[in-house]
């Protein structure tokens, strides 16, 4: 069987412990019960004993191979217009567009990281990530399932919507393909022989993929945060449900408005749903052992 124990390179005379190490039966018991919810598969098990625990080995961004086009045919084009002894106006803004417009790829590449599961981020309510986005949705599926009758996985897939215009974006990088080789072939002497209502309608090219990848980034980010932001408005109701004589007491004479003490007095109709998983990472369960 492989050995997780192992990992830890642990390489002292435990004798040296002396009783220090033994636990009572009570707690080899308690030990023994809580690890019953410790389900590992063999090639978890496998992984997890050869430290190859890598998000890279089981998640991959289905846009990246076309994020890394797009990027490297803006930089051509960055590139051939930076050659120019004299910059016209018109390829200023081409440039300016360009520069935007990678930066804008940056976002979109680092956002399909994190819904896709290869970037390990840190809990926000703000951005999405593949864990985080996919707990919320699932939670708020609960909800919605009651009040707005919905039994599809929409209120979990919404935070993912970028990382499915896989063909739009094909579509978008022919399209800058081609109009940056119009413009690098253009180049001759360190000056450009376009017109300048063909830079313009390069520029416009790059503009409309800067908007479109911006218009699905941000789409998901406000998704997720409404997501939070709904869950979070439903918890602080779901507290004034079944209050106790000691809260009502409260509420009716000192701390709650008169919205709230109509509110509770009518009885509104309650939606019980079960808090979601954290999404922060887990605790350490040295306070659990230091018992023993």
């Amino acid at each position: 069987m492989t050995s997780l124990f192992d990992r830890l390179q642990f390489n002292f005379d435990q004798t040296k412990f002396g009783d220090g190490t033994t636990l009572s039966e009570e707690a080899v018991n308690t030990i023994a019960d809580a690890s019953t919810d410790v389900e590992l598969s063999d090639w978890q098990l496998e992984d997890l004993a050869n430290n190859t625990v890598v998000t890279t080995n089981y998640f991959v961004n289905p846009v990246a191979n076309v994020c890394d086009s797009l990027s490297s045919n803006l930089a051509n084009l960055i590139s051939s217009i930076s050659t120019l002894t004299v910059i016209d106006s018109y390829s200023s803004d081409l440039l300016n567009s360009s520069i935007n417009c990678m930066v804008q790829i940056d976002r979109f590449k680092s956002h399909t990281d994190n819904v896709s599961g290869i970037a390990e981020t840190t809990a926000s309510d703000t951005i999405p990530c593949y864990s985080t986005a996919m707990d919320t949705g699932q939670v708020l599926l609960t909800i919605l399932n009651k009040t707005d009758n919905i039994s599809n996985s929409l209120p979990a897939m919404g935070s993912f919507t970028s990382i499915f215009i896989e063909p739009e974006l094909n579509a978008n990088n022919t399209a800058l393909g081609s109009n940056c080789q119009i413009y690098i072939n253009s180049v001759s002497s360190n000056t450009t022989n376009l017109s300048s209502s063909q830079i313009t309608s390069i520029k416009t090219v790059v503009d409309n993929l800067n908007s479109f990848l911006y218009n699905r980034w941000s789409h998901d980010w406000n998704f997720y945060g409404n997501s939070v932001s709904l869950l979070n408005d439903y918890f602080k109701l779901d507290n004034l449900n079944n209050i106790g004589s000691t809260q009502t007491y409260l509420i009716d004479n000192y701390i709650g408005t008169e919205k709230i003490k109509t509110d509770i007095a009518n009885n509104n109709v309650v939606i019980p749903v079960t808090e979601p998983p954290e999404v922060v990472p887990p605790p350490s369960y040295y306070d659990y052992f230091n018992q023993f």
